[in-house]
């Protein structure tokens, strides 16, 4: 997962700048929230704190030292004196070294890795989710557009045919009262597009006044569609960063285990010194050096508990596998689905698309030959712009369910190229 997303930024790097001051790709809003994002930094400095504590695990394997100063004075009935050393002391866990103990620490930095991925994946999801409504308000935008533009041209052939005779100004009081409830869902439609384009800039730390036009996906996105259910799950069990975290953790809590048990081996001590000594009885000042063993030998069960604790734990990871693994078999079936439900669609929406344009065509003539009612000739017109519309936004939520795909696998670098990153 992590080289991918290297390689991600790598491919966005050189083109930052100039996306900017043009369009804004998907790619480069998920380069930018990565590198920004407080939760993104937060997990960051999770593993930094991860592998601090394994680097401490790995300085068990080898002897602690430490330093020791000691004065006693002595007082007998014939006399008295006292006695100064310093020692050099050192305790090593031979356990630690045996067992491997900093093995489970070791997967913990990787855990601590794919988690971080799946917090990118939850941003990427939702900067996604705010993507394509952005692009939804602009296909709304240019629907409604097309059908004040047509609205106009109908008014002025109106007025022209009122003032001929040929038709009344009821004619041009409804096309007036359709021409103002399109402008009505404009202004909704450019508050609802407002309202998305804060939340983005917010999600990328940046003022909504900074984020320019974002960028279409262009149509061969549509030939890349996946329909197998199974195939989907597959690539999610390969490449889902939940379920690699979990692996690791797993993997982690069978290898505490080792630490328990280094725990239970013996500890050699060693230490080597200098005694001045001011017994007057004695030969004098002297070294001296030592070596020993401490065995554990009964700690009440604790061991016995702590192994309870980690296969209880891996027990629980175990089970929180299980239950994701069926979360993402349940989304692979939900995309087959959504993906083939939305292809099928499209298919009578084309068919649905040429109907209505044919008719409105008709319309238009039919309207001018006074054969038609302005009402029905504003039906027609309505009517086409609402399937060209629906067809538009199908597409673009075919690609949506695509793009979910890659983010859900990691493959951030394919939408970089889909946009022609």
């Amino acid at each position: 997962m992590q080289p991918k997303i290297l390689l991600f930024i790598a491919i966005l790097a050189s083109a930052l700048g100039a996306q900017t001051s043009a369009q804004m790709t998907l790619a480069t809003c998920l380069q930018i929230a990565f590198e920004n994002h407080p939760a993104v930094q937060s997990g960051g400095w999770q593993i930094k704190a991860l592998e601090a504590d394994y680097r401490r695990e790995k300085a068990g394997y080898f002897p602690a030292l430490s330093l020791d100063g000691q004065h006693q004075q002595f007082f007998y009935r014939e006399y008295n004196f006292r006695q100064q050393g310093l020692l050099l002391t050192g305790d090593w866990s031979a356990g630690n070294w045996l067992k491997n103990s900093a093995a489970s620490a070791a997967q913990s930095i990787e855990a601590g890795k794919a988690n971080l991925s799946e917090i990118r994946l939850s941003l990427a999801q939702r900067i996604a989710g705010v993507y394509f409504s952005i692009l939804q308000t602009d296909l709304q935008q240019q629907s409604l557009d097309n059908q004040k533009s047509l609205l106009a041209q109908h008014s002025r052939i109106a007025e022209a045919l009122w003032q001929s005779g040929a038709r009344t100004r009821l004619d041009l009081l409804q096309t007036r009262a359709a021409t103002i409830a399109l402008e009505q869902q404009q202004k909704e439609n450019h508050y609802r597009r407002a309202e998305f384009r804060n939340e983005l800039a917010v999600l990328l730390n940046r003022g909504a006044n900074e984020l320019p036009v974002v960028a279409n996906f262009p149509n061969h996105v549509l030939a890349d569609t996946i329909t197998d259910a199974q195939q989907i799950f597959l690539m999610l069990q390969k490449q889902h960063p939940g379920l690699q975290s979990l692996d690791f953790q797993i993997r982690a809590a069978q290898l505490q285990r080792r630490k328990i048990s280094a725990d239970l081996l013996p500890h050699v001590q060693m230490w080597g010194g200098y005694i001045a000594d001011g017994d007057p009885t004695a030969e004098g000042n002297y070294g001296t050096v030592g070596l020993g063993v401490s065995v554990p030998l009964y700690h009440w069960g604790q061991s016995k508990f702590e192994k309870e604790a980690a296969a209880a734990s891996i027990r629980d990871l175990e089970f929180q596998r299980s239950q994701l693994q069926n979360e993402l078999k349940i989304i692979a079936e939900k995309l087959a689905n959504e993906i083939s439900k939305l292809n099928e669609i499209m298919g009578l929406q084309r068919e649905q698309l040429a109907i209505s344009r044919e008719a409105f065509e008709l319309a238009e003539s039919h309207y001018e030959a006074g054969l038609v009612t302005n009402v029905e000739y504003l039906d027609a017109q309505q009517q086409w712009q609402e399937n060209r519309l629906q067809l538009q936004n199908s597409q673009l939520q075919l690609q949506r369910q695509m793009i979910e795909i890659f983010l859900l696998t990691g493959n951030y670098p394919h939408i970089a190229q889909l946009q022609g990153e």
